[in-house]
């Protein structure tokens, strides 16, 4: 019970950190939101925000990107397409190293109901989703792991996998 407890607790700490959005000039992590020391890597992917480009992550999520901002120490980036009128953000990618073992202790935790394997996707992945009803998937190659997610206002549960899986297929091509 306990062990179930700590994995919802950690769960729930990365799928916060992955649903962050940021605007240009400000943290993508909102108050409150962060990735915990214990599940992010020692940056053996190099920097997040050097892994996809603006035009990849619009191409996947169908709007132009005008926003990329990078956190954690590199650990974490965030693109977006923000309203020239200040109305919204929206349309937004969140790509996040993480640890292997972090992924691996979340990856077998599919039977809380929270994940899904997502089959030919790197050497492993799955897809989590929040109690907000967002989607992130998480991916490792070799011995390295990432979580990247797509959410917007329009969005539905199968467009934000679609999108995750080509991101992840972008990062995966770079490693």
């Amino acid at each position: 019970m306990r062990f179930t407890r700590v994995l919802a607790a950690i769960v729930g700490c990365l799928l916060g950190a992955a649903a962050c959005s940021g605007t240009s000039g400000t943290s993508a992590v909102s108050p409150g939101a962060s990735v915990p020391a214990s599940s992010v890597a020692s940056s053996s992917l190099g920097d997040a925000c050097s892994l996809l480009t603006q035009a990849q992550v619009g191409s996947a999520i169908d709007f132009t990107v005008n926003s990329q901002v990078g956190d954690a120490g590199g650990l974490g980036c965030t693109w977006t397409y923000a309203d020239p009128n200040n109305m919204a953000d929206f349309n937004t990618a969140r790509l996040v190293i993480i640890d292997p073992a972090a992924f691996t202790a979340m990856r077998n935790a599919e039977g809380n109901g929270t994940t899904t394997p997502a089959s030919g996707i790197g050497d492993a992945a799955y897809f989590a989703m929040s109690g907000t009803g967002a989607t992130s998937l998480s991916v490792q190659k070799g011995g390295r792991a990432f979580t990247v997610s797509v959410l917007g206002s329009a969005y539905t549960t199968a467009q934000s996998e679609a999108d995750e899986a080509t991101l992840a297929g972008y990062v995966l091509a770079r490693l």
